[in-house]
């Protein structure tokens, strides 16, 4: 068997305390000149900035300051008596005269004319459908010649004498629609129409052939 090492009774000793060494931050002798002579700079020119700025900023003993009672105020107002108002006072500002607004007119516009009354309509002729029968011109219808002989025996009678007229008014031939008795007064009154002229008769609106029937009397004398 193997044989075991001694076991040690002994106690750990503490570790060592570290002290505030007050002595390594003591200044030296050197450092305390110049400090003082830093402070003996800055008071030397505090000294002249105050000498050269002389006592303008700083108040004087002599100097009486101003106080309250060199003031002037106005006096109130003495209140009114009762019985006559509150015992205050408007008092308006003037007002100044606005400037009346210019109001433009419109410029008034006429009313337009009224349009023109429409242009009659012509209405249209109507076209002549009526047939219209010729006819003797007033004027123009000459007296038949009274054969001699006829007159001399007394003939008379009346014959109706068709005449067919032309669109000029001319007759163009003429017929015996009724004899009168006697064949020279027939005659007579054919020849007596054939110098007429007539009113062409009309068939719309245009002149056409036609036919009339003339009745020529023979009285003779007594």
């Amino acid at each position: 068997m193997r044989s075991q090492p001694p076991i040690s009774t002994s106690t750990p000793r503490p570790a060592p305390t570290r002290r505030f060494d007050t002595a390594a931050w003591r200044p030296s002798p050197r450092t305390r000149w110049w400090v003082l002579g830093a402070f003996a700079l800055g008071l030397i020119a505090f000294l002249l900035v105050i000498r050269g700025r002389g006592d303008q900023n700083f108040f004087r003993a002599d100097t009486v300051p101003p106080t309250s009672a060199d003031r002037a105020y106005a006096p109130l107002p003495a209140p009114l008596p009762a019985g006559e108002g509150s015992g205050l006072q408007r008092v308006e500002a003037p007002v100044e005269d606005a400037p009346s607004a210019v109001v433009e007119e419109e410029p008034e516009v006429a009313p337009p004319p009224p349009p023109p009354p429409p242009a009659p309509m012509e209405r249209p002729r109507p076209v002549e459908t009526v047939t219209r029968q010729a006819r003797p011109l007033p004027g123009q219808t000459p007296a038949p010649d009274y054969p001699r002989r006829a007159l001399m025996r007394g003939e008379g009678g009346t014959a109706l004498v068709i005449a067919y007229i032309g669109p000029d008014g001319v007759p163009t031939s003429t017929d015996l629609a009724q004899s009168s008795g006697s064949r020279e007064l027939d005659r007579a009154a054919q020849s007596a129409v054939r110098r007429w002229r007539f009113e062409p008769a009309m068939e719309n609106g245009r002149p056409t052939v036609g036919r009339v029937v003339v009745p020529i009397d023979f009285r003779p004398a007594p």
